[in-house]
């Protein structure tokens, strides 16, 4: 027992008796004898026996009461970390998703203009912009740290994928307002969705170095889209093993088709 202050006090109280009796003794208003004969030395004991089953009582309930609290604690902690690892888990679930649909954004218009007779290799001349991109995703603090808490090496791996995804987000951005801004400088006469132009000499000339850099941007987007996209892939299927075994956090993943990526946000 840690704490009985019943107890404690029930032997102060018997001390300070005592003390009194030797007090009166010492001035010889009393004989120790006559004192002694006049206690109740039954009701001490009862006094003292309450006492201490009164501290134990005191002490078990209060002993049931931090065990209570602990668990209340350790309950409400496991709470908070599981609303980490599912933000956590759903943010890299929506990282993934967006690579992917990104990827097949390009890919389709590639595949469509490949059916329809394209022959080039100038690949922005098919491959439109996607209007509008998604958002950036951010990786808080608190879901790193939880993260770096269960599996370091998982950590060291996904501690730049929100970062990447705001990379391919601003290829994308920027791929669009290039093109745009070339083609507004070309004003090729459009037919639907297909615009044509006859350029002299002079106008190859200009367009020739903006053709190049369009078209890097498009390799970049196919290359990031798509390996980095695999790569995410593996990490959220490592990331929603760990979090299940350690934090019992339950969510089956699933791989989209490809007839159902297309969107009125990702046409």
């Amino acid at each position: 027992m840690h704490r009985i202050p019943e107890i404690v006090l029930a032997f102060l109280l018997v001390s300070a008796a005592f003390a009194v009796l030797a007090v009166l003794k010492t001035a010889g208003l009393v004989s120790m004898f006559e004192l002694l004969s006049s206690i109740s030395w039954s009701s001490v004991a009862s006094i003292i026996f309450g006492a201490a089953i009164s501290a134990f009582v005191s002490y078990v309930l209060q002993r049931n009461s931090f065990a209570e609290a602990r668990k209340t604690r350790e309950a409400e902690r496991k709470e908070k970390r599981q609303a980490i690892a599912y933000s956590l888990l759903f943010k890299t679930l929506r990282i993934h998703s967006d690579l992917v649909t990104l990827e097949h954004a390009v890919t389709s218009t590639i595949e469509d203009a490949r059916k329809n007779g394209f022959a080039g290799e100038h690949l922005y001349q098919v491959v439109r912009p996607v209007i509008p991109l998604p958002d950036p995703v951010k990786f808080s603090a608190e879901e790193m740290a939880l993260l770096l808490s269960l599996n370091s090496d998982l950590f060291n791996d996904m501690a730049a994928i929100d970062e990447l995804h705001k990379h391919v987000i601003t290829v994308f951005d920027t791929y669009k307002k290039e093109r745009t801004e070339t083609f507004e400088q070309l004003q090729p006469k459009m037919e639907g969705v297909v615009g044509t132009k006859f350029l002299n000499q002079q106008q190859q000339d200009w367009l020739a170095p903006r053709a190049v850099n369009l078209n890097g941007y498009v390799h970049t987007m196919l290359h990031l889209t798509g390996n980095e996209g695999k790569l995410v892939w593996s990490y959220l299927e490592r990331l929603s093993t760990l979090l299940h075994d350690k934090l019992d956090v339950r969510h089956k993943l699933e791989r989209r088709p490809s007839s159902e990526l297309s969107s009125p946000s990702f046409p």
